[in-house]
């Protein structure tokens, strides 16, 4: 059972080249570094953290195991955070059993590049990798990243956060296609603290993808979500509304997800939901919901 690493500063780099390894034959380590798991613990919170090309991080299990955790993250709080990341993150299951475990990678602005993440399990349930920044746009890079991750049956949550309370902040943006082609099941969550904005296409050919659009996740009222890119699940569900107005939480197709309503303008249009995309499911169901509070 491997053990822990911590790597604590406030300006911290892992150099091109870099070697972390928590490995272990029945279970994967943790790796922290600038923090532990959404800020959690006493584990001084760094304002920078960069990651270098061809630097790896491993806390996977080597035998017949779980994943392990592995966390960058640069404080949410602190406007200025930035998180680079390049290199390879591996929290794999074991090859002979096991599940995937947990990466997360936070901070109030990230940067992807060439970023591999692999919480796969083989012979389990992929793992998770959870990102968490105050706005996100998925752009080229960032998709070819994503895409790479749910290859290897990784689940994804973009999850953007208005910590300090500034309404201007907490949009998701897909200005880039995510296609998974390779891999099993998995779920791509995105998740805003006010709009989900999908302009392309997201869809699977290998595995089931689960797919949730889930807006207004925060304290702005200004939520929405807007479609004109086109969803292909694979089989998987699609679920998109919001979160305002919470009667309670509930569980649909075991994901975690609001039962509230999305409010305020998608796109800059007077409705909530704005939806001239398209969405193919092959067997998987559909529930999408918009409205005020």
């Amino acid at each position: 059972h491997a053990g822990r690493v911590e790597v604590e500063g406030d300006d911290i780099s892992l150099d091109t080249g870099t070697r972390i390894e928590a490995k272990g034959a029945t279970q994967g380590g943790t790796v922290l570094v600038g923090g532990d798991w959404q800020g959690s613990g006493t584990l001084r919170q760094a304002s920078r953290v960069t990651m270098g090309a061809h630097s790896v991080i491993d806390a996977s299990a080597t035998d017949n195991g779980n994943g392990g955790k592995v966390v960058l993250w640069t404080d949410v709080l602190n406007a200025n955070a930035v998180t680079t990341m390049s290199g390879t993150i591996n929290a794999k299951g074991g090859p002979n059993g096991g599940n995937g475990g947990q990466v997360e990678t936070s901070g109030a602005h990230i940067t992807s590049n060439g970023m591999v993440i692999d919480a796969g399990a083989p012979k389990g349930l992929g793992g998770l990798w959870l990102i968490d920044p105050h706005d996100f746009e998925i752009n080229a890079g960032v998709a070819a990243d994503l895409s790479a991750a749910l290859g290897t049956g990784t689940s994804i949550t973009v999850a953007t956060t208005d910590a300090n309370l500034n309404p201007n902040v907490g949009d998701i943006t897909v200005s880039s296609a995510i296609a998974k082609t390779a891999g099993g099941d998995a779920n791509l969550v995105l998740q805003a603290s006010r709009r989900v904005v999908v302009q392309q296409d997201i869809s699977s050919t290998s595995g089931k993808l689960n797919v949730v659009l889930w807006s207004g996740n925060g304290a702005n009222l200004d939520g929405g979500i807007s479609i004109s890119g086109a969803i292909t699940t694979n089989g998987g569900h699609f679920w998109a509304g919001g979160t305002r107005a919470l009667n309670g939480t509930s569980t649909w197709n075991g994901l975690t997800v609001g039962n509230g309503a999305a409010t305020g303008p998608a796109s800059g249009s007077a409705n909530a939901f704005d939806f001239s995309g398209s969405v193919t499911t092959a067997g998987g169901e559909v529930l999408m919901w918009a409205g005020g509070a």
